[in-house]
């Protein structure tokens, strides 16, 4: 009898030991998908805030449209004017507050949503006003671009080890033109976010695909018909994947991510 009751007892201390290994395990897997989905939300809500404000700081002000459309007026009517082959243009077609502001909010951009290498890495970059005004002067013909639009679709978070995360955004981007609405593509791009001091930040990006607009008459704006992702123009390739073709099923991933909310 007594031996009986003792492997009860060893039973019934197992069958705890056993139960408790299980709750401490699903609660692990919880904390761990609690986990990854917070940094989901953060690192989407990151590129997404960086991309916006890195439209925002090339707009030119509706006050300054008409300052700069008679200057590259004025190109244009000259003949044989050479092109610039750098990101300086050889005379001032923005307004200087123009080109203050438009300095003044990339470098805003950087210091709030990149990382410290990052920031060091751009601070040898050509300044944003510089390559808007060398556009500006190669192409004085075209219809000046008065508000560059974007916006996040989706989001996939390829590899995250806590500290460095490789993110998948695709995005659309409209131009807004002195003539009506513009150019647009759907684009997926590869961003490198690191967490400092216990914020994700970006640390470096490099365009992966490109789709263009299918739609017939023309459409605009995020959801119209264009080249499906799977099949958009591969334009570079992924760390993780160095040395092959950007994987069809993870394209598609991303665009059944994109699908708007009925």
């Amino acid at each position: 009898m007594t031996g009986l009751l003792a492997r009860k007892k060893r039973l019934w201390i197992a069958l705890g030991v056993f139960v408790i290994a299980c709750s401490l395990a699903t609660a692990f897997v919880l904390t761990a998908r609690s986990s990854a989905d917070a940094d989901q939300v953060a690192i989407s809500a990151l590129i997404s805030d960086f991309q916006q404000a890195e439209v925002n700081a090339s707009i030119i002000p509706g006050d300054s449209v008409n300052v700069v459309q008679t200057r590259l007026d004025s190109l244009s009517a000259t003949m044989n004017r050479p092109t610039t082959d750098t990101d300086s243009s050889p005379v001032q077609i923005l307004p200087a507050p123009v080109r203050e502001r438009m300095n003044r909010a990339t470098e805003a951009r950087l210091q709030k949503y990149c990382s410290s290498a990052y920031q060091k890495l751009a601070a040898n970059s050509t300044p944003l006003a510089d390559v808007v005004e060398a556009g500006l002067y190669n192409n004085p013909q075209l219809p000046l671009l008065v508000e560059p639009q974007t916006e996040l679709l989706a989001a996939l978070v390829m590899k995250n080890d806590g500290q460095t995360a490789i993110v998948w955004p695709y995005s659309w981007g409209g131009d807004v033109t002195t003539t009506g609405k513009g150019g647009q593509s759907w684009r997926v791009v590869e961003y490198r976010v690191v967490k400092e001091n216990g914020q994700w930040r970006v640390d470096g990006r490099s365009s992966l695909a490109v789709a263009e607009s299918t739609s017939q008459p023309y459409q605009w704006g995020p959801y119209t018909p264009h080249t499906p992702l799977e099949d958009a123009e591969q334009e570079g390739t992924s760390v993780l994947y160095p040395s092959q073709m950007i994987p069809r099923d993870k394209l598609q991933a991303l665009a059944d991510m994109a699908v708007p909310d009925k």
